[in-house]
């Protein structure tokens, strides 16, 4: 029977033990690495602590998340199925592939935001126009604009057209989202037909025609994210309902033939754009997340509004001038006079542009 000091020179009992310990753990860890390793054996093999030490540092070529803007919500890049076969102007169904992720705002652009871009000369006002629209038009709805009533800052600003919106996001840093984009937003992957899923639309939901009359000369809507629990599957509000929303894409009726497209976007030219996600005074059955509708560009009226986004693929800027003539007018000058002082006493001077816009004024 041999004593502690002859079976380790120099080495007291405890440290025996420890020793003992030491190569019994080292034992373990290298039977937990070898069972990391390929069934081959061969030089590929990796231990789990070097797994974790990789997977702890991200590569420098992985794309780092960008933070989150203010007002705004991230879409992840995704696949999802675009489109509904049993609506005829959005069909076929499709796949489409969104590649990076973007940013795209929480809720409809408000009359006063859009005030900021008018105050700075960059935007024209927001009033009821249009190339083909007849002065007795633009006098009936003139007064349901938005941007014509003080109490209203922070409700959607509406009666703007294609170029307009392209202008406001282009003065705050970002750009007006694709129609792909736009749904994907709206619809996220699972195939819902309505922001906030499959539920039928009521006016707990959305501003839709039906919920409630406005007042006289008034636009029904209410004021932007007024419906917070109807939220999209990314979080954005007021996707369905309020007011129709431009997107970037001119019309193009073939882009749904598509299939498996990556970041599809028609070309931003020509007289015809899309607007999406309803209004206030269409019916619920235009509130599908999927739902097209055809518009004029050069067109604001009292149901067309919008929302921008940010990142993603980057655009070419769209072919977007802002009619700044006035509308033609047979008025005579004591005619457009007598207007634009009805204008301004029912406006209280708000914005005096939208007025000498709406009254055919031409300086």
């Amino acid at each position: 029977m041999t004593n502690a000091r002859s079976a380790t020179p120099r080495q007291k009992p405890g440290t025996i033990v420890r020793t003992a310990a030491m190569f019994m753990g080292m034992s373990f860890l290298l039977a937990s690495c070898q069972k990391e390793r390929p069934a081959d054996g061969g030089a590929a093999a990796t231990s789990s602590a070097t797994v974790s030490l990789s997977a702890a540092m991200p590569s420098a070529s992985t794309p780092q998340s960008l933070p989150e803007p203010a007002g705004m919500v991230r879409v992840p890049a995704g696949s999802f199925v675009m489109g509904d076969d049993g609506d005829k102007g959005a069909k076929p169904m499709h796949k489409v592939t969104i590649s990076r992720e973007f940013f795209i705002d929480k809720t409809e652009v408000s009359v006063a935001d859009f005030a900021k871009c008018v105050d700075a000369k960059k935007c024209m006002p927001a009033f009821i126009h249009g190339p083909d629209m007849a002065d007795d038009e633009i006098e009936k709805f003139g007064k349901m604009c938005n941007a014509a009533q003080r109490d209203r800052q922070d409700h959607p600003v509406n009666c703007v057209d294609f170029g307009q919106g392209a202008a406001y996001c282009a003065f705050v840093g970002k750009r007006l989202p694709t129609e792909a984009e736009w749904e994907y937003a709206a619809r996220g992957t699972d195939g819902r037909r309505y922001p906030w899923g499959n539920e039928a639309p009521g006016c707990d939901h959305a501003v839709t025609s039906g919920c409630g009359r406005a007042p006289t000369d008034t636009a029904g809507t209410k004021p932007v994210g007024s419906f917070p629990f109807a939220k999209s599957p990314f979080g954005a509000l007021d996707m369905a309902g309020n007011v129709w929303e431009w997107v970037y894409d001119g019309f193009d009726p073939a882009i749904y033939s598509r299939d498996g497209a990556v970041d599809p976007a028609a070309d931003s030219v020509g007289a015809t754009g899309i607007l999406r996600g309803g209004s206030w005074d269409f019916a619920s059955t235009r509130l599908a997340a999927t739902t097209r509708q055809k518009f004029q560009r050069r067109v604001g009226h009292v149901s067309t509004g919008f929302r921008c986004a940010q990142g993603g693929v980057e655009r070419k800027q769209p072919d977007a001038p802002q009619d700044k003539a006035a509308p033609a007018s047979t008025k005579s000058k004591q005619d457009v006079a007598r207007c634009l002082d009805k204008c301004m006493e029912e406006t209280n001077g708000v914005q005096p542009g939208q007025c000498q816009f709406a009254c055919g004024f031409k300086p």
